[in-house]
């Protein structure tokens, strides 16, 4: 696993889910571990799919403990320019073309 996820870094990869409904505490303490050590942002999740789904309701996942919260996805620089911007951080930024 520890090689994947320094691969996925390796090819620029900034964050990976280190927390999502149902996962077991060891595998998110290992999930925090590997994040840490190739110097990945942390996401999290609720693995809500749809209203029929039901298995997790949305917005139920594990939080973050606070030493953690450093290194969340929405401490990113990026995403702190993306919002002070006033752009959507779900949409790519519009591509301006030469007619």
């Amino acid at each position: 696993m520890s090689r994947l996820i320094g691969d996925f870094s390796a090819a620029g990869g900034e964050a990976m889910e280190v927390s999502y409904a149902n996962l077991d505490p060891i595998a998110k303490k290992r999930l925090l571990e590997l994040a840490s050590e190739h110097s990945l942002f942390y996401s999290c999740g609720s693995d809500f799919h749809t209203l029929d789904s039901q298995w997790t309701a949305l917005g139920k996942y594990p939080r973050l403990e606070p030493s953690a919260i450093k290194n969340a996805i929405w401490e990113h620089p990026r995403w702190h320019s993306i919002v002070s911007a006033g752009r959507s951080v779900y949409a790519p930024p519009s591509q301006d073309s030469e007619s």
